[in-house]
């Protein structure tokens, strides 16, 4: 296959189909977004689960 060949089936396939990085870009965001919730998410509850601990040990220590 020759470049001209190659370049007119590229332009016909840009003609042809309506492509667009916009959805991509918008999942990319969607994804990174819903990353950073789960990960807070989990952040938080090692945070309440630290605090339990430390204050069942807290009770448990005798007070002086």
């Amino acid at each position: 296959m020759s470049a001209t060949s190659n370049q007119r089936r590229l332009a016909r396939l840009q003609r042809e189909c309506d492509v667009s990085i916009a959805p991509v870009l918008m999942q990319l965001a969607i994804c990174a977004a819903l990353v950073l919730a789960l990960g807070f998410d989990a952040l938080q509850d090692e945070l309440v689960a630290r605090r339990a601990v430390e204050q069942a040990q807290a009770a448990k220590a005798p007070s002086t």
